[in-house]
C-alpha cells in the first residue's frame, strides 16, 4: 500500500510543509495489533509525503512484525494516530482516520491530506514566517517589500496569496476572460491551496478602486488550484464589465 498527500499549516497561511518527519500508527480493530510507520516530509511535486505501508496476507504463521496482516475477508483498521514532527495532525477528511482492506488491496494507493497548527516563527520580525523564507530562498531576513521575481507582487503579497516569489509566471492575477455565447462572462485566475476569494464587478475602471461602488458577485470562492474558473451569468444589462479579485483567506 502507498499513502501520500499534503501537510498544510493552518497557522501559516496553509503553507505546505516540505521538511520534517511523519509518524503513523495503524491498528487492526479486531485484534488490536498495531504497527508503527514513519517517513520523511519533503518537497515532492504538489505533495508533502509518500509512505509505503508493508502489507502481507496471512497464509500460515505470523506475518512480518511491522506489516499489516491482511486476509481474504475485509478487516477494519484504525490509523488516527498520526504525528508531524511529534505534533498531532488533523485529517482533512475525518472519515479517512479509519479504513478497510483485504488481501486483494495490498497494492492500493490512497491520498490522505492533513493540517497542523504550528505557530509562525518569525525570528527576523519581517512579517514572513521563517519556514516560508527558508523554503523559497534558503535564508531568513528577506525584504517583504521587495519584488524578487519582478512580477509586480511584493514578497509579502506572494506569501499571503500562496504564489511562488521566485517565479515571474506565478502570481495572484487574472489570466483569462471571455464573453460566452449566452451573454455570461468567464474569468479565470491562478489560485493556491487553502485560499478563499471574493469577486467584484463594476461597469468602469474607476469603480475598481473603490469596493463600495462595486457589485459583489460571489464571496467564499474556494480555491481549486492551480486555476479557478468562474462564470458570471448575472450580466444584465450587457457590459462592458470590469472585475476585481480579492483574497479572503
Amino acid at each position: 500500500m502507498i499513502f501520500y498527500g499534503t501537510i498544510r499549516n493552518a497557522a501559516q497561511n496553509n503553507l505546505r510543509m516540505t521538511s520534517g518527519s511523519l509518524s503513523w500508527q495503524v491498528r487492526k480493530v479486531s485484534t488490536g495489533r498495531t504497527i508503527g510507520l514513519s517517513t520523511i516530509v519533503s518537497n515532492y511535486p504538489g505533495f508533502s509525503y509518500v509512505l509505503e505501508v508493508p502489507a502481507e496476507t496471512i497464509i500460515s504463521g505470523p506475518v512480518s512484525s511491522n506489516a499489516l496482516d491482511l486476509t481474504a475477508a475485509t478487516n477494519a483498521f484504525d490509523r488516527a494516530q498520526v504525528f508531524y514532527n511529534g505534533a498531532p495532525v488533523i485529517f482533512a477528511l475525518p472519515m479517512q482516520s479509519t479504513f478497510s482492506a483485504s488481501s486483494r488491496q495490498r497494492g492500493r494507493i490512497e491520498r490522505i491530506d492533513f493540517t497542523v497548527s504550528i505557530p509562525c516563527v518569525d525570528d527576523d520580525g519581517n512579517g514572513l514566517c521563517d519556514d516560508w523564507e527558508l523554503r523559497y530562498f534558503g535564508f531568513i531576513g528577506l525584504d517583504p517589500n521587495a519584488d524578487d521575481d519582478g512580477d509586480g507582487m511584493r514578497n509579502r503579497a506572494e506569501y499571503q496569496a500562496g504564489s511562488d516569489p521566485n517565479n515571474k509566471g506565478s502570481a495572484f492575477q487574472f489570466i483569462h476572460y471571455q464573453a460566452l455565447a449566452d451573454g455570461a462572462m468567464q474569468v479565470d485566475w491562478e489560485s493556491a491551496d487553502g485560499r478563499l476569494y471574493r469577486l467584484w464587478r463594476g461597469t468602469n475602471v474607476v469603480q475598481l478602486l473603490n469596493a463600495s461602488s462595486l457589485t459583489l458577485v460571489r464571496s467564499n470562492l474556494v480555491a481549486t488550484p492551480p486555476l479557478n474558473t468562474f462564470i458570471d451569468s448575472n450580466t444584465v444589462p450587457a457590459g462592458p464589465y470590469f472585475y476585481r479579485l480579492e483574497l479572503e483567506q
